[in-house]
């Protein structure tokens, strides 16, 4: 029996099938446009892996298929490569081939939108289908971030908010694309970047590297690139394995979400660097960058850590000591461990004077950290003379010294000294007149340059507050030493008087107003005076008691300057009680016979020979 011919409704209904298709394959129309996007493949970045699969291996948590899923592939893959901040059309292109992911073209598709991902991000190919598989499962991913989102929120009574804020920035918590994707400023994190608390929070420090980059490359700003040289030390300084073993702990252990953002983040993080390096190195044949970004603050960071090193044992009770007082550990003690440390160091400076001293200070990788944290010891340690002495550090060093905490610190003072003789040889340029001289800056981190933009970015690093208690004013005493001996609160100092004639004189007031006090309406009469002749006196300061243990270096002819005043209120003082600020060798007079010090060998009651 011949073979009959199938009726014409079979063939409508087979036809499709014959062709390999299916109800949900793309158009015969819309395939010229989709091939001619796909003529040129985007090739792998510098370094990066090749897209190659073999079907569509992300499809396992797409839920719905679309039929019309063809008609944006085109524009999708256009605006994706034209545009910035375009990567939702990614995701849907990732989403759109599996509706049809046995269709060659949708595979073709699939391996271009896998490229342009690891291209984008700097991941692997295994770790970018990874991320494509989470994000292409568009209700599974939004469930899990929402689930982190709220497990990491931070708390108002959280000491440590400004890293728990860092890692709800990361993790994409206070916008809808994590930190990697958008130029968000992570805040409060400067001051704690230089071996502080962000260095052992790998998930917070690798926020802080993204926010830093996307600051370094900051379009249209020339001196943005300047924030390189601090920020190196921290591009290469988060630990990769070590920000993925903290995901092994609560809230982040299991969550597919928390873990493909990290490595997102990371691979980007990589990218970023390298393309920010090489940056630098185009930069740096100018031989003034190459100093501001290179040369200055490696040398400054090696000469902190070479310091560092040598006194490693002081460093590491101090570093004790700050730990324990920012957690709000027990302190009781710190001086017997702290004092012989920063005097052990101030010994070896010069000290001429104050100003010379407070250079010296400044110049130490870590006279002034040790200063600092030695202050706050005092002034936690209950005894009320050591909390004196503790405020009028603090103080000295607040205004007037450099605090360096570790290598970032080190190099943003050098980058700053740098800067200055840039400054300096300028000038001499100008006029032929040299008026150069060793820049020390013993500023805080927030001081602005407002000559120079390349300081301003630097100084930006740190997101220093810049406010400083000023110092206190009046019931300061000071002049050469009569006599030392006991007295019934401590130390009795005697002052040498002198001798000075002056013109007396005789007033009574009038009935007439001179004026009115306007708040208090108080009325000021005029006064009338006449002289009554030349008078003798002796003159200078009234004696005054020191505490024993701040006594050190008072002795007769030496010139010492004293304070009354209990600083920030830590200390209550009784009227002929006063506390040694500066003691030195010997008197010094001016054209106008002024006096003061000379050859400074005791400060706030530390012996400095």
């Amino acid at each position: 029996m011949p073979p009959q011919r199938p009726t014409s409704w079979i063939l409508a209904f087979c036809a499709p099938l014959v062709a390999g298709s299916t109800a949900w394959a793309i158009p015969p129309s819309l395939r010229p446009e989709i091939e001619h996007e796909l003529a040129q493949l985007t090739p792998p970045g510098p370094g990066l892996d090749r897209a190659q699969i073999r079907g569509i291996p992300w499809c396992s948590g797409v839920r719905e298929r679309n039929p019309d899923w063809g008609a944006y592939v085109a524009n999708d893959l256009r605006q994706y490569r034209t545009s910035r901040h375009a990567e939702d059309r990614l995701f849907r292109l990732a989403r759109a081939v599996c509706s049809e992911p046995e269709e060659p073209l949708a595979q073709r598709i699939a391996t271009e939108v896998l490229q342009l991902w690891i291209n984008k991000t700097g991941l692997t190919a295994a770790e970018a289908v990874e991320s494509l598989t989470l994000r292409a499962d568009k209700d599974g991913f939004q469930a899990e971030r929402t689930a982190l989102c709220d497990a990491i929120k931070p708390r108002d009574k959280d000491k440590r908010k400004a890293l728990a804020a860092a890692r709800f920035q990361l993790f994409g918590c206070s916008r809808d694309e994590p930190l990697w994707m958008q130029a968000e400023e992570v805040k409060n994190l400067g001051p704690f970047i230089d071996r502080g608390a962000v260095a052992r929070d790998d998930l917070a420090h690798l926020a802080w590297v993204l926010h830093r980059q996307f600051q370094d490359l900051e379009e249209g700003v020339d001196e943005a690139l300047a924030g390189y040289a601090i920020d190196q030390f921290d591009f290469h300084a988060v630990s990769a394995d070590a920000a993925l073993h903290q995901l092994d702990t609560a809230p982040f252990r299991g969550s597919r979400y928390a873990r493909v953002m990290v490595v997102e983040s990371l691979g980007r993080a990589r990218l970023v660097t390298a393309k920010i390096e090489a940056l630098v190195a185009k930069r740096a044949s100018d031989p003034e960058w190459k100093e501001l970004l290179i040369t200055a603050p490696d040398h400054g960071a090696a000469a902190w850590t070479a310091a560092a090193e040598r006194h490693k044992a002081a460093l590491a009770r101090s570093d004790e000591f700050d730990r324990k007082l920012r957690e709000d550990s027990d302190t009781h003690g710190c001086e017997a461990a702290l004092r012989p440390d920063f005097l052990a160091i101030l010994k070896t400076l010069k000290h001429d004077d104050l100003p010379t001293l407070e250079a010296a200070m400044s110049d130490h990788p870590l006279a002034g950290l040790l200063a600092e944290r030695l202050a706050y010891c005092l002034m936690a340690d209950g005894d009320p003379n050591a909390k004196f002495v503790g405020s009028v550090l603090l103080q000295e060093v607040s205004s007037a010294i450099r605090v360096i905490p570790g290598p970032r610190t080190a190099a943003y003072y050098a980058v700053l000294d740098a800067k200055a003789g840039h400054r300096d040889r300028e000038r001499d340029d100008e006029d032929g007149e040299s008026r150069s001289s060793h820049h020390r800056a013993p500023r805080a981190l927030g001081f602005p340059d407002p000559q120079s933009g390349v300081i301003m970015r630097v100084t930006r690093v740190f997101q220093f507050d810049d406010r400083r208690d000023d110092a206190n004013d009046g019931d300061f005493v000071s002049g050469v030493i009569k006599s030392v001996g006991k007295g019934k609160a401590g130390v009795h100092v005697v002052f040498a008087k002198k001798k000075t004639q002056y013109r007396d004189q005789v007033c009574r007031e009038t009935n007439r107003i001179d004026s009115q006090d306007p708040r208090t309406g108080k009325i000021t009469y005029r006064q009338v005076c006449h002289d009554t002749g030349t008078k003798s006196a002796e003159v200078g300061p009234d004696p005054v008691d020191v505490p024993v243990e701040l006594a050190g270096g008072l002795q007769p002819g030496r010139y010492a300057r004293f304070s009354g005043i209990p600083v920030h209120g830590t200390l209550h003082l009784n009227s002929s009680t006063k506390l040694p600020l500066e003691v030195y060798r010997q008197v010094q007079k001016n054209k106008d016979d002024h006096e003061s010090g000379k050859h400074l060998i005791a400060l706030f009651g530390f012996p400095l020979e």
